[in-house]
């Protein structure tokens, strides 16, 4: 989730707002964030949820507009953002990915395709996705987006159960499947294993009460679901490429905190 994303680094900066009504159950919410001059990458946690983004650049010959899906992520991401001014999202609702495009989430997964790449003509037609375009224009497209691809489809049962339990055990209790058609449904509709899933799930648990709370990290994992801190420690390092500190650190380093914001 983009509040966690590079270590929280000016998380205040980012603008978030509820999705419209009817895309309740499709959209979590709509973000802008904008860039700052000596940003060079952003370290992207781990995430189920698959987003829409736009992204306006500096690039040779002009500005530049990039509008992608991005499937869920399974580890750490590293975006260079050099150039960017600005990044319009929606984050989309676990197992949205097969009601918009009728595809296994998990063709999708840890990849960023061109929404022309992705959405059929009608779907993108007479949308104001354009360098020139403010971010409340971009939102606004992407929104369409959603609409019109959706139509009337939700997600399944299964991204829901995934938020009520803490293990593929339970997982398998609540859908009252066995196992393998779990793991082939969480494969389908959210794309990735239930097991990676759940571990996301609670590293962001943990990540969020971090940035919340002056807690020590052992109170912290504990709080969120390990065994102890050691086990918090070693997710993070594989999930995250950093130790719990490390990731910390990042939102409140020297050179950030300089930065002049380029406001949207």
């Amino acid at each position: 989730m983009v509040g966690l994303d590079n270590g929280c680094w000016e998380r205040d900066d980012v603008r978030i707002a509820m999705p419209p009504p009817d895309l309740g159950g499709l959209v979590e919410y709509i973000w802008e964030q904008a860039c700052w001059a000596n940003a060079h990458e952003w370290r992207i946690v781990p995430d189920v949820s698959p987003h829409l983004i736009a992204t306006i650049s500096h690039g040779r010959g002009g500005l530049n507009l990039r509008a992608v899906l991005v499937g869920p992520r399974s580890r750490v991401a590293v975006t260079n953002v050099n150039n960017r001014l600005v990044t319009v999202g929606i984050r989309l609702t676990p197992g949205t990915i097969p009601a918009l495009v009728g595809a296994s989430a998990h063709e999708f997964m840890d990849r960023a395709i061109p929404f022309e790449d992705v959405f059929a003509s009608p779907v993108l037609g007479n949308l104001e996705l354009a360098v020139d375009s403010p971010p409340a224009l971009l939102a606004s497209g992407m929104v369409q987006i959603v609409r019109r691809a959706a139509g009337a489809s939700l997600p399944g049962p299964l991204p829901a159960a995934l938020k009520r339990v803490c293990n593929v055990r339970d997982m398998t209790q609540v859908l009252n499947a066995p196992e393998r058609t779990v793991r082939d449904r969480a494969l389908r509709e959210i794309g990735l294993p239930p097991k990676r899933a759940l571990r996301i799930l609670r590293l962001h648990r943990a990540l969020t009460i971090a940035r919340k709370r002056d807690l020590s990290w052992a109170t912290v994992a504990c709080t969120a679901g390990y065994a102890d801190q050691a086990h918090l420690t070693r997710e993070c390092r594989a999930l995250l490429g950093d130790t719990p500190s490390q990731w910390l650190a990042r939102g409140s380093a020297d050179s950030f905190k300089t930065a002049a914001a380029a406001r949207l």
